[in-house]
């Protein structure tokens, strides 16, 4: 296994064995460690309850099946 020091690693793609060119010839990712954690979920009628940790509070976009959920309240838990 090779070992560099960078931050932005490059990384090669591929679809259907044809090379994928990235947007602006940039195709690298940067390591982040996760913060939040989910724990449990529950539905109760058309509501959905979403447990966990240290959950991000914004720009939260829900989407269940294809279809745009409306957010009632959220909190880090």
């Amino acid at each position: 296994m090779l070992y560099t020091n960078e931050a932005n690693p490059q990384v090669i793609v591929t679809v259907d064995s044809l090379p994928a060119l990235c947007v602006s010839l940039a195709c690298d990712y940067t390591y982040i460690n996760p913060t939040g954690i989910i724990t449990g979920q529950s539905v109760s009628g058309n509501t959905v309850t979403v447990d966990g940790t240290s959950l991000p509070t914004d720009n939260i976009t829900d989407i269940i099946a294809g279809t745009d959920c409306t957010v009632i309240s959220i909190s880090d838990t």
